[in-house]
């Protein structure tokens, strides 16, 4: 297979399929790279999501992230998190509520809190 990720083959192909079950499907591969992408779909549901954050491998926490529709208890979730830069990128998310930017700003390290800085609604919240 070529380096299409699980679900665009899919799209490719023109079939019918319950993107659900894809989801799934691509969650429990064993080849991070398409659990990262079922990550990152925005068809991926809370759960999807639950299960990508947890994911024994930090690529694909990293792109649960990177998902559209990460909720306030991902975002939660997340910042606490013991790698910095896993904190950091879910300071920026623009999901992110006042209280959980707060949080990042006041993190111990530098970097979280410049990411805090960096969130699309910064400006709104603080300025």
């Amino acid at each position: 297979m070529s380096r299409l990720n699980f679900l665009e083959k899919y799209a490719v192909d023109a079939r019918h399929y319950d993107s659900s079950t894809e989801i799934d499907k691509a969650l429990r591969s064993p080849e991070w790279e398409y659990r990262a992408s079922a990550a990152k779909s925005p068809l991926a549901t809370h759960d999807h999501i639950n299960k990508a954050l947890k994911d024994h491998d930090l690529d694909v926490q990293y792109a649960a992230t990177e998902n559209p529709n990460l909720s306030h208890n991902h975002i939660q979730m997340a910042l606490t998190h013991q790698e910095f830069s896993f904190r950091a990128s879910v300071a920026k998310h623009p999901n992110a509520t006042k209280s959980q930017i707060t949080i990042a700003l006041n993190d111990e390290n530098p970097i979280v809190r410049r990411a805090a800085t960096q969130n699309p609604n910064y400006e709104k919240y603080f300025k």
